[in-house]
């Protein structure tokens, strides 16, 4: 029976060669979404590293205001002033709120310039462990006995202690930054390894992490947050109460207050709603698949009156005819399906797309394509199969 199907839809290479290229660009394109879908799904499972019920942030605007050496300063004052404010169980400086997209890249390695790798880089201040709640795999969290002249203490995330240190510890050993630029080469000492942080929200992949202490005296410590534990229960109504109190003491700067979990819901819908947007318009161009399929099936049908009823003619049942209709569909897209994933595996093979597709996301996004694919090849032959099932040897007498 395959060899009769294969058989008949050879001999009509040429009118298929659209149809091929047609449901196999549509697979691709069910690929690609999906492939993002699961990726999302991924990444939104996985832990953020921090606890955010509960905690508020600060973000500073200084307006067209320049950074001065004195900005570290008045940092301090307002993070001093968050302190003493009632409701507030914790609260630390960092270099950017949690779910912002800011990011600060650095080169970090070991001290003989082996192992150099790109990392995350963050100031924060001795209360951010508490303020977050980060879990600590070993060490401690840094404070102000681990300073030390010309080197700053810092604590890593597991992922880059597990790169410049495989099969060992890195609490204790010294890192160097910045090795290509003398002006902001930086010693640092790590004072401790933590799980991770992912503060740039859900759908950011895991990568290295580098938090500094934030001392007011370092020329290039860069914060612009302040990160607050409340009280459960703390009324929304105690931000403007807040703001006023840190503006009286730094009064030329502005302060957006933002609560944690409102935050993250508001990141989450803008990353959702483009990807709502294209599975709708992946949506919408299947269906136009689908009725591009069924108009040259129909199409099809009609054109092949004579044979179907020569068979019916020969003894064919309803069903058998109906099926043949069907199974040349099925074929048709088995094989568009073949070509397409023989080009895309090319992605995980070459790792083009490392991290993002590898061969487990690669199979589930084939699947689910390839099930999107022979649901519209099934609903788009239904009818046409089910009208050439109803055709009678004298239908094919009467074609002539």
């Amino acid at each position: 029976m395959l060899r009769h199907l294969s058989s008949l839809v050879w001999r009509r290479k040429a009118s298929h060669l659209l149809l091929l290229l047609e449901i196999g660009l549509a697979f691709v394109l069910v690929f690609a979404v999906s492939a993002m879908a699961l990726h999302g799904m991924r990444l939104y499972r996985m832990p953020l590293g921090f606890e955010y019920d509960h905690a508020w942030s600060v973000t500073v605007e200084r307006g067209r205001l320049a950074r001065t050496t004195d900005d570290n300063v008045l940092f301090d004052h307002l993070l001093r002033a968050a302190t003493g404010f009632p409701g507030v169980r914790h609260a630390a400086l960092a270099s950017f709120a949690p779910f912002e997209t800011h990011v600060i890249i650095t080169d970090v390695g070991l001290p003989d310039g082996s192992r150099r790798t790109l990392s995350n880089l963050f100031d924060a201040s001795d209360g951010f462990h508490d303020a977050m709640r980060l879990r600590m795999v070993s060490g401690k969290w840094f404070s102000a006995a681990d300073s030390a002249p010309g080197i700053i203490p810092v604590v890593i995330n597991r992922r880059l202690a597990d790169t410049l240190f495989p099969g060992g510890t890195a609490v204790g050993k010294q890192l160097l930054a910045d090795a290509n630029d003398p002006s902001r080469r930086e010693t640092y000492r790590v004072a401790g390894v933590f799980e991770d942080y992912r503060g740039q929200g859900d759908f950011r992949a895991p990568q290295n992490f580098v938090i500094r202490r934030f001392d007011a005296q370092r020329p290039h410590a860069e914060v612009n947050a302040l990160v607050l534990s409340m009280d459960p229960g703390t009324p929304r109504t105690m931000e403007t109460t807040l703001a006023r109190h840190l503006k009286a003491v730094v009064p030329g700067w502005e302060y957006r207050i933002a609560v944690q979990a409102e935050a993250r819901k508001s990141q989450l819908r803008g990353v959702v709603a483009p990807f709502a947007g294209l599975a709708v318009v992946t949506c919408f161009l299947l269906i136009m698949v689908g009725f591009g399929l069924f108009g040259v099936l129909w199409q099809n049908t009609a054109r092949r009156i004579p044979e179907l009823g020569l068979r019916r003619a020969l003894g064919a049942t309803k069903r058998q005819v109906g099926r043949q209709i069907m199974a040349e569909q099925f074929l048709l897209s088995t094989l568009a399906i073949c070509i397409a994933l023989a080009l895309m595996v090319q992605l995980p093979l070459s790792g083009a797309l490392d991290g993002i597709l590898d061969f487990s996301a690669f199979g589930m996004a084939a699947a689910m394509s390839a099930g999107a694919i022979y649901l519209l090849s099934f609903l788009a032959s239904a009818y046409p199969a089910w009208h050439a099932s109803r055709l009678s040897p004298t239908d094919a007498l009467r074609h002539q």
